[in-house]
């Protein structure tokens, strides 16, 4: 993988101004050295083809992780329009990969309590053991 890209990408993202982009930083190491480069680490840019790419990522996602796949397929994308762009390459072998991956799963972020429900919510924060001061918060 070029690692003119992930300078690329890291710079992009601010890493060096903003801290908490670090998880990014985390991230693309962490998915590279165990979910991409074991897979199509061995072969050069050129030679990856999308029947590697799809191979590599439905690998991701038979371990359940679908939301890592997709940002694998994602950043693999930016690497081969990076590198399309910088003339290394004429086709970009992630193109529409997309449409035959699995869907994330959908994400509830912060439910709220429905109003039949806040009685009994009301009677477990009285009960709450823990500190006065996020009792008072809620």
């Amino acid at each position: 993988m070029p690692s003119n890209w992930k300078q690329f990408k890291l710079k992009k993202l601010g890493v060096d101004t903003v801290k908490n982009r670090q998880t990014t930083c985390v991230q693309i190491e962490r998915y590279l050295r165990k979910d991409l480069l074991p897979h199509l680490g061995h072969l050069a840019l050129t030679e990856i083809s999308q029947k590697d790419i799809l191979i590599t990522l439905r690998s991701i996602e038979a371990s359940g992780a679908l939301s890592i796949a997709d940002k694998c397929r994602s950043w693999l994308n930016e690497l081969f329009r990076h590198a399309i762009a910088e003339g290394h390459l004429q086709v970009n072998p992630v193109a529409d990969v997309d449409v035959i991956l699995l869907p994330c799963r959908p994400v509830n972020h912060n439910p709220y309590l429905q109003r039949e429900e806040l009685p009994s919510f009301l009677k477990a924060l009285t009960h709450y053991q823990g500190d006065r001061r996020i009792q008072l918060g809620v």
